[in-house]
């Protein structure tokens, strides 16, 4: 089988003039706009300052939920947000020029996103050196609801006296404390029946 020719340059591989950091939280909330820095150090020494800075962000669904809270089930207002998946819409690609200490920004606002599921940012940040090399850093960024209720409750007994354990959990998966909550306990019963019908020949 012949293929069609193909011509390629090999060039000697270049240590790149810097390193690319950047900063932000790990894990955030839904319901509040965040950001994350790209800050360039030449290895040289000093700041890598006035240079082409390119964003991308994208985000990918993220299901998990909350952990470290035997015997509670949970449930946060994402079951209330859009039924659809994370749209594309999302997506953030911006370009900029690090400051004079060689570093920039960008904020990401999760409620721009029609839908309240967990999810999973990514964010690149490339920036461009002086010989025209790029040099790219990548941070994981997850959203997750901001309150995320618990409810532990044992099987109900007649006759006896029966408690429930409630729980406000963060995005951060710590305990939220002076929160108001609303329980209601609701009382049903089910009632079966039996109906014989005669069969006509």
């Amino acid at each position: 089988v012949a293929c069609s020719p193909l011509t390629f340059r090999k060039e000697a591989y270049k240590v790149p003039e810097f390193e690319v950091r950047l900063t932000g939280p790990d894990r955030v909330p839904l319901d509040r706009p965040f950001s994350v820095t790209a800050s360039a150090y030449y290895y040289a020494g000093g700041r890598a300052a006035h240079r082409p800075l390119r964003w991308r962000v994208t985000q990918f669904p993220h299901g998990s939920g909350v952990s470290g809270y035997p015997g509670f089930r949970f449930v946060s207002v994402n079951r209330f947000g859009s039924s659809r998946g994370l749209s594309a819409e999302a997506l953030v690609e911006e370009t900029a020029s690090t400051d004079p200490s060689g570093s920039g920004s960008i904020a990401i606002d999760p409620a721009k996103e029609p839908s309240a599921l967990p999810r999973r940012y990514v964010v690149e940040a490339t920036i461009t050196g002086n010989d025209g090399r790029t040099v790219t850093a990548t941070k994981q960024v997850f959203g997750l609801p901001a309150v995320s209720l618990g409810l532990k409750l044992p099987a109900v007994r007649r006759q006896h006296e029966n408690s429930a354990e409630v729980v406000a959990v963060g995005a951060d998966g710590k305990l939220l404390p002076a929160q108001s909550l609303r329980v209601r306990l609701l009382r049903r019963e089910w009632r079966s029946e039996e109906h014989t019908s005669e069969l006509q020949s």
